[in-house]
């Protein structure tokens, strides 16, 4: 018995000690090509990944497109690859999608549209959303008219 436990902790050890070769993925190799430069190469691993429901990676494509990096300046799709990352709850695209529709880029300029958005970003602890919801109250854009600025701190 005891012998059977020294060869199975010795395999145990054996493996755990192995060298494993770290295997980067499509998301990661588009992250790879993107920092170098190679918009192309980034367009076609992020949206490989994307495709598969990567979250970044869909932001990523969003960015791309806004931005015109590696294809032509396209709104729209932006606001396509945002949305589908800010549906499944990345906050960044859920920003990003909320400036979108704050200036109406892609879509129409919805104010209400960016204030949802900006807030399920700021609800994550996002900074950059909670700010621009803080400015969507303070110019009461896409907010309930009367809205307060603050809410009274409890005793």
């Amino acid at each position: 018995m005891r012998a059977l436990r020294a060869v199975i902790f010795g395999v145990v050890l054996a493996v755990a000690l192995t060298p494993v070769a770290a295997v980067a993925g499509p998301f990661e190799d588009g992250w790879d090509a993107a920092q170098s430069g190679d918009y192309m190469t980034a367009l076609r691993l992020y949206r490989l990944a994307a495709e598969q429901g990567h979250t970044i990676a869909q932001n990523n494509l969003g960015v791309m497109y806004e931005s015109g990096q590696g294809v032509p300046q396209d709104y729209a799709t932006a606001v396509k690859w945002y949305r589908l990352a800010a549906q499944q709850g990345h906050a960044i695209a859920q920003f990003n999608l909320g400036i979108m529709y704050g200036m109406g880029q892609g879509v129409p300029q919805d104010y209400v549209e960016a204030v949802k958005w900006y807030q399920l970003a700021a609800g994550q602890g996002d900074a950059s959303g909670q700010y621009l919801l803080g400015n969507m109250y303070a110019q009461g854009q896409g907010v309930p008219s009367g809205a307060p600025l603050c809410r009274p701190m409890p005793l």
